[in-house]
């Protein structure tokens, strides 16, 4: 066995709105490559499944990795949606309602040298903002902000 999930040699699987192929994941197996933004949305959608089925706290939802870069005005058109509809993408309900009911807010951010992922979140109950970068020191904290490098 190659440690390739069933079912993604020839195909795709999709988890809410994101479709996932062999070569979206495949960073994660061998780790010889940086992780795209497709596996990172999968595990933020993988992670908000699991809230739902486990019966989980609701208080709290995770961006798409295309916030970041339609936020930084980098990008004139994707094709993939507008930032209004990866903000409701975020909460089950897609309202504006539903995304400030939630207390904490998890976005991924890329950026630095060598370009990587860090995790950031904003937790209005705490009061308190933060980053988890698994490489710092490479000094993230000070690129942690709206990146469209990847």
């Amino acid at each position: 066995m190659d440690g390739t999930p069933n079912g993604l040699h020839t195909g795709y699987r999709q988890i809410r709105n994101i479709q996932v192929v062999n070569a979206d994941i495949e960073p994660l197996v061998s780790s010889s490559r940086k992780i795209p933004a497709t596996a990172i949305d999968v595990f933020g959608a993988w992670l908000w499944a699991t809230k739902e089925e486990t019966g989980g706290p609701q208080d709290w939802c995770f961006f798409p990795s295309w916030l970041a870069v339609l936020a930084s005005g980098k990008t004139k058109s994707t094709g993939q949606g507008t930032i209004d509809e990866h903000i409701f993408a975020a909460t089950r309900e897609g309202t504006p309602s539903s995304v400030l009911a939630c207390s904490r807010w998890i976005m991924p951010l890329c950026g630095g040298s060598p370009l990587h992922w860090i995790l950031a979140w904003v937790d209005y109950a705490a009061k308190e903002i933060g980053l988890f970068d698994s490489i710092p020191e490479l000094g993230s904290s000070s690129w942690g902000e709206l990146a469209s490098q990847c």
